[in-house]
């Protein structure tokens, strides 16, 4: 019996053991991937800004009369378009 019991101990204090070491990896991963995340919006954000930027850029050429054709308009667009897609390349990986 008493050699049943300790076996039992055993088993018990090695499956602790390991739900414990499973817990920490968790933690570590889970930490990883926040951090992971996190600079992936600071990315998002810093585009965000940008074609914020490159509209107001354009809305004000506009209003100047810098801007006064389509094709000098295009620049612009352009520039609009590279952000968009690179934070929708980036946001589609992430789903």
């Amino acid at each position: 019996m008493n050699y049943i019991t300790m076996s039992l101990d055993i088993i018990l204090t090695i499956c602790a053991i390991l739900l414990a070491i499973w817990d920490v990896k968790q933690f570590v991963d889970h930490r990883t991937e926040k951090i992971r995340i996190k600079a992936k919006v600071a990315v998002w954000n810093t585009d965000a800004q940008s074609i914020v930027g490159s509209m107001t850029e354009m809305r004000d050429g506009i209003d100047k009369n810098k801007i006064q054709t389509a094709k000098e308009l295009r620049y612009g667009i352009v520039t609009v378009g590279n952000f968009a897609n690179g934070m929708h390349e980036s946001l589609k990986k992430e789903l």
